[in-house]
Formats: C-alpha cells, structure tokens, sequence
C-alpha cells in the first residue's frame, strides 16, 4: 500500500495458516496452464467426515429443470406436481410452501427468490412472506408479455422488458423501485456492485456493458457481442467465453484460432483478460471472488486462479452433456475455494456411489477443494447434473430410489418415486487467506478499512498492517499518518 501526494496503487502479501498469497492490483497478462497431478480421488473416513450429508423431505419437479439454488442457508425449489415456489431453511430444517408459481428455476440471493408465474417474473421476500410483481412497477404492464435475464443479486432483478431488443431495467425488493436504464439490451447478469448486459440496436447485439452500482454510470467494454459471451460475474469480476474464430487471435498459443478461451473482465481496472486455456464450446463459467471454474474443451473441471494468475485441469471429468447455448446445466460452481460438479459413473469407469456396480448414466456429486488439491467423491447420486454451492453448502435434487441401497421414502408419503432435495455440508473446508482495503492509496492521513474474506475454517487472526501495528479484529480500521509504501499481511 502506498501513500503519497498521488494516488499509486500497490502489492499486498497476504498470509494465513501457512498459505501465502501475493494479491497485487494492478494484474499481469494471463499466462500458463497447468495439469494437476492425476485426480487425488478420496472417500470421506467415517471416524472424522469430511462432508455430511443430509436428506430433506422437499420434494422438487421431476424435470431436469428448474432445478434447486441455495443461499445462505436457504434452498430455493420448485415444488414438484404443482411446481409452486417453495424454499428449504437448513437453519430450522423446515420446508415451506408458497402459493407462488415458479416456472423458471427459482434464484435466491440473502431472503428474495426470483422466478416466474404465467411468464411474469416477481420476487418474493422470504422475511415478509410477500411476493412483489415487478408488472406493477413497469410503465406498460401489458407488454410485460415475458421474461429474459431474470436474474437476482442481493435483493435486486435485472430484467430485460420487454424481451426483444428491450428496456434494461432492475428492481430493488428491498425498496421496491422499479429503475429503467434507458437503455437497449437481449440479456443481462447481475451483482452486488454491477449489472452487465447484451446491448442491443435494431435486434442486433452489439458490445458488453455493464451499469455500475457504485458510479451509477453504463460503461461500454468495447467488447464485442460476438466473439465475446459473459457467463458469470461476481461483484466485481465478468466471467467471459471468447471465441478465437471471430477475434481473428490465437489466444492459447496452440497454433491456430479455432477454440473458445475463458477470460474476464475486470470492472475496477475497466480491462479484460485472456487466459490461454482452450473451453466448452458452449462456454461454462462461474466466477466467486479470484477462482474462475469451467469446463474445459476436453470435458475436464478446470480453474482460474486470478490473484496467483495461474490455470489448473482438476483432472476431475464432469457430466456436461445437458451443456448448451442457453443452459448452464453441467457447470461446475464454486465458492471460495470449492468447486462442486457431478461426474458420470460410465465417464470414469468407476463406482462413484458404491453400489457395487457402474451405472450407465449415473451422475454422482463430487468437489474439488483447491487449498488441498483433493477431489472428494460424496457418493450421492444426483437427478441432474445442475448443483447449486454456497459457502460450504451443495445443493442438489435425487430420487429417493437413489438413496440407500434399497431406497428411502424421505417425505413420508408411503413410496420412494418421488424427486427429493439433499444438500452436503463441506467439513474442514483448507482456509484460503484473502482480504480487500479501501482505499488501497491516497493523502496521509488516510484511514483504510481492511475486509477479511478468507474463506474456510478460520480459528484465529492477526494483522500486520507494515507501519509497527497490528490487530486481531476481523474487520479492522487502520490510520497511516506518514507517506510510504506498506506491505499489509493477515
């Protein structure tokens, strides 16, 4: 950290049970990819599980969509028969039901789910138990006809309205105010600082651009649509599949321009960046704080490290085939430092769910855990091969006759057909050291705010903030009353 009469940016060393990790802001092109040793595969020892896992009595549509999301303890689903809207609470181990339909899979961010009724989307607040058309807060309900880019992120959906060529807008469920960007767009994502859109003129797509929260400005990427396709964005960072074809780039070093490579963008730099790893065609990303996972082109689980820039192949093969243009299904998901995917029996030749035989088409849960560089096998099979991850929670559907070596009827109602929703709780999850300051430079004095958002199990903490003082605070504030560079470490 710098502090000067000019603003300077600066290298920060972060530690933490004997990890070390170099966070510097200002990132160097993306380079490198490596293979990890050959899949470290591992059955959790009964005497201290590495993961529990626990059956509920939600029972969800017996479809391959929508399929289940989690968020802070809370399992949003679609209730199967009726497909209404209900939501699970790991808190209470409670199921409730809603009268709400929901036709597209329900999302969840802290207490609001968003999904659709008759086509119409709303959301619905969990701490209220109210449900909030967003029809009723559009100038022109009726040509609120259908949905596109539903999609949620700490209280507020982004919406494309109507859904051609339409109005970007976004509602915020914690104020109920409805906002319309003016501004063109085919599709959008959303999060906590940004919201990232298709613009779009005369039905044609044309660059990337994003509304930030923060400046309250739309800023154009000057990526364009074709060949670039954002995937998954996390606060700051776009997960982007770019096609080398149309870029005209060899982007891999691999002697031709003929792959999709994952790359992103990064909102506070405002610059985009390649790595050289060649993935799915139909580009599956998912993007949480530094960890970029996808699909490689060869069917594998890979990841992106951002703040170490290095690429690693997991080794771990994962059940893509529901994988298209417009699904996610078969994308792995992280958090933190946990990716979560299934892996077909009959892919590896092994049995994954310890039945005593390999079952053509069985999808079985597994995750990778990059601290420790091993991939546990849970052995639960999966309905589909969608899993939702947050914190050190997986989420999934799977028939009862899947359960147990003869089946269970795990909601009581006297047979074991039904589609049920099961979540892992991760134990022991490697702690991985990470924090953010703000500022990061300015005039002495400055005060700084430090964030821990380390992730795993976390016993204890000490800060050195480089100037003679320390803390052992989670969140501290610090004041460096002199010019100079400071080496922060946790």
């Amino acid at each position: 950290m710098k502090i000067k009469q000019k603003a300077r940016s600066s290298t920060v060393v972060i530690t933490l049970a004997g990890l070390v990790l170099f966070v510097s802001s200002f990132l160097p092109p993306i380079s490198g990819y490596a293979a990890a040793p050959a899949a470290n595969f591992s059955h959790a020892p009964k005497s201290e599980p590495e993961f529990t896992i626990v059956t509920t009595d939600a029972v969800a549509v017996h479809l391959t969509s929508p399929h289940p999301d989690i968020s802070n303890d809370i399992i949003a689903f679609s209730e199967g028969e009726t497909s209404l809207l209900g939501y699970y609470d790991i808190r209470n181990s409670k199921t409730v039901h809603t009268s709400n339909m929901a036709q597209a899979s329900p999302k969840i961010s802290n207490n609001f789910i968003s999904s659709t009724d008759n086509y119409m989307p709303y959301i619905f607040d969990i701490s209220t138990n109210q449900r909030h058309n967003i029809k009723d807060y559009v100038p022109n309900p009726n040509e609120l006809t259908r949905y596109d880019s539903l999609e949620i992120a700490n209280g507020k959906v982004a919406y494309v309205y109507p859904v051609t060529n339409g109005y970007l807008m976004y509602y915020d469920g914690v104020n109920k105010i409805n906002t319309n960007l003016n501004v063109m767009a085919t599709s959008a994502l959303i999060s906590e600082r940004a919201i990232v859109f298709y613009s779009a003129q005369n039905y044609n797509c044309q660059n990337i651009k994003y509304f930030d929260f923060q400046t309250q400005e739309i800023i154009d990427t000057q990526l364009p649509c074709s060949p670039h396709l954002f995937r998954s964005i996390d606060n700051d960072k776009i997960a982007l599949g770019v096609n080398e074809r149309t870029l005209v780039n060899d982007l891999n070093g691999d002697g031709d321009t003929l792959d999709r490579v994952a790359g992103y963008y990064d909102i506070k730099q405002r610059q985009v960046f390649y790595t050289q790893v060649a993935i799915h065609p139909y580009p599956s990303i998912d993007i949480d704080g530094n960890i970029m996972a996808f699909v490689t082109d060869d069917g594998f689980v890979g990841y992106h490290d951002i703040s170490l820039n290095n690429t690693v192949n997991t080794g771990n093969k994962i059940d893509y085939s529901q994988l298209q243009s417009n699904s996610y299904a078969g994308s792995p998901t992280v958090s933190g430092n946990i990716i979560a995917f299934t892996t077909r029996e009959d892919q590896v030749n092994q049995d994954l769910d310890y039945d005593g035989k390999i079952t053509i088409g069985r999808r079985v849960v597994r995750y990778y855990d990059i601290a420790s560089g091993k991939t546990i096998n849970t052995g639960a099979a999966s309905f589909e091969n969608a899993v939702s991850i947050s914190g050190n929670k997986v989420a999934f559907m799977t028939g009862e006759n899947l359960i147990g070596a003869s089946g269970t009827d795990a909601n009581g109602d006297g047979d074991k057909n039904d589609v049920i929703i099961r979540y892992i709780v991760i134990n022991n999850i490697s702690p991985t050291a990470s924090f953010t300051a703000t500022p990061t430079s300015g005039e002495a004095p400055l005060t700084v705010q430090f964030t821990d958002t380390s992730t795993g199990d976390v016993a204890s903490r000490l800060w050195d903030f480089g100037d003679g003082f320390d803390s052992a605070t989670q969140n501290p504030s610090h004041t460096y009353n002199n010019p100079g560079n400071y080496d922060v470490s946790l």
